[in-house]
């Protein structure tokens, strides 16, 4: 299950929890996916990520946090979405 699958199910409980509105739980989600995915580093991501929406890391590091990934799950998650694509 991607990120972006994990926050989407819980975007209004994680919105509510952490203060920032539903929609942007979804954009935050697909950005940090997408910039993974596109090789930039897990911190790469969360910052950017961050820049782009007016948001602090820390506020990006909570919303995970709140959806059960940490920083690190990210990779993991993406090279089980990446070795799920491979196999034969």
């Amino acid at each position: 299950m991607s990120l972006f699958d994990m926050m989407t199910g819980k975007a209004e409980e994680l919105a509510g929890k952490v203060g920032i509105p539903p929609e942007t739980v979804l954009s935050v989600a697909s950005m940090i996916e997408a910039k993974t995915g596109d090789g930039s580093s897990q911190l790469a991501a969360i910052e950017a990520t961050a820049a782009e929406h007016g948001l602090s890391v820390e506020k990006i590091q909570e919303l995970m946090g709140h959806a059960g990934i940490s920083s690190g799950d990210i990779m993991g998650k993406m090279s089980g979405i990446a070795g799920g694509l491979f196999k034969s």
